[in-house]
């Protein structure tokens, strides 16, 4: 971790955390939790965990199928539904300097964000109606 990573957690509200379909993104992941839990306790009790992204996911392969049942194990419901599939046009759109949603609209990378985006909006959903039911309790 640098000082930008760690100057970003401590601005941050939410935080999202892509992992490579890949065993050695899972150590990332633990040193990236241990930083999360130092800028919580000492800088910003706010910040919270919106869910881990499985990304450059390949369907049908076997190391992609045991990391996500590890994460999807140890980590329950913390991991979001929606999976980053492995795609080109995904690689290729931050050099165009453009989204995948201006760049390959109808890539297969495209629906893979799209649902993510609507998995976060409905859980932001689903947590204020909670919060407003508690309130008229």
């Amino acid at each position: 971790m640098n000082i930008l990573t760690l100057s970003g957690l401590v601005a941050s509200q939410d935080l999202i955390i892509p992992v490579q379909a890949q065993y050695y993104a899972m150590e990332g992941l633990k040193q990236l939790l241990d930083t999360y839990i130092l800028v919580k306790n000492h800088y910003n009790e706010e910040i919270k965990i919106l869910g881990i992204l499985l990304t450059m996911f390949e369907e049908g392969t076997a190391l992609c199928q045991d990391v996500e049942e590890q994460l999807r194990d140890y980590f329950g419901g913390l991991v979001f539904k929606s999976i980053i599939n492995r795609n080109i046009r995904l690689a290729e759109a931050p050099s165009a300097g453009e989204s995948i949603f201006t760049y390959a609209p109808d890539s297969d990378g495209a629906p893979d964000y799209l649902s993510l985006a609507r998995e976060i909006l409905r859980d932001e959903a689903e947590i204020r109606s909670s919060e407003e039911n508690f309130v008229n309790i």
